[in-house]
């Protein structure tokens, strides 16, 4: 992720903000818990210095301060990063860097862990990937584009257990991509190019999942029901509305094994319902 310019981070807060939007709209449980995966950052216009550590953090910070509401359209350089509220206690979001103490770490880890209690909101990059064993987490969002099924398949790994000691029957993927009208918008007819092309079906979503839940044989398992594609403008109905719609088509039918996914036009996000 390029952070070099006051341009190029704004885009950075705006495309975090719909993240944040969409996860106000579909979390009705804010005490459930949720995992963000940030992207690194390569370089920084503002103040970091040569911190590799600091700049490589700053998205989770950025996104932690957004889902905090302390930021929504604009960065603000003045701004200061903070797990603590006033109380002392954390935050309802935090970040986890490795930058932090250890003890500092642990603690968020534990606190995190903890039912009902903040954080609620887990922001962090290039950590939890391996080894994160919560099987009480509900909620995952991807904000870093991977063209790796390796580590998709890492970070989904993270919600797809379930635990014997909460009612979590299900768990929530969101993940922010771009359609190819976008894209267009950005690169022209470039976007059409051989290897841009490959590269674009690559990250889209629903060609991962699909890979990853089916083992290949996908036809076979949206016929079965395991699989539901559905196509969502958010300037039309409202995504609340559409997602209670297919999920009351999805009991009627008895697919109780269905995976949802949701797309909204431009900047979009992918829903994944894991059951």
């Amino acid at each position: 992720m390029d952070c070099s310019t006051p341009e190029n981070i704004d885009l950075v807060v705006q495309r975090t903000y719909l993240a944040k939007k969409v996860y106000d709209d579909k979390i009705k449980n804010t005490h459930s818990k949720t995992l963000i995966f940030c992207a690194p950052v390569r370089n920084i216009i503002y103040g970091f210095g040569e911190d590799k550590k600091r700049i490589n953090a700053f998205h989770s910070k950025l996104c932690a301060a957004i889902f905090n509401d302390e930021l929504k359209d604009k960065f603000d350089p003045t701004i200061s990063f903070n797990n603590y509220a006033n109380s002392g206690q954390f935050k309802d979001a935090v970040y986890l860097s490795s930058e932090l103490r250890k003890e500092e770490q642990k603690a968020i880890l534990e606190a995190f862990r903890t039912p009902d209690k903040p954080p609620f909101i887990l922001c962090t990059v290039g950590m939890l990937i391996e080894g994160f064993d919560f099987p009480a987490l509900e909620n995952l969002i991807l904000l870093r584009p991977t063209l790796s099924i390796r580590l998709f398949e890492q970070q989904v790994g993270r919600i797809t257990r379930l635990s014997p000691n909460s009612n979590k029957d299900r768990g929530n993927i969101f993940e922010i991509v771009d359609d190819i009208e976008s894209l267009f918008d950005k690169f022209g007819e470039g976007v059409f190019e051989e290897k841009k092309i490959e590269r674009i079906q690559m990250l889209q979503p629903e060609n991962r999942i699909e890979e990853l839940f089916t083992e290949g044989n996908t036809i076979e398992a949206i016929h079965a029901g395991k699989i539901q594609i559905s196509e969502i403008n958010f300037k039309g109905k409202g995504i609340v509305e559409e997602f209670q719609e297919n999920r009351a088509m999805e009991e009627t039918k008895g697919k109780s094994n269905a995976q949802t996914l949701f797309r909204e036009n431009g900047d979009s996000t992918l829903f994944f319902l894991l059951k």
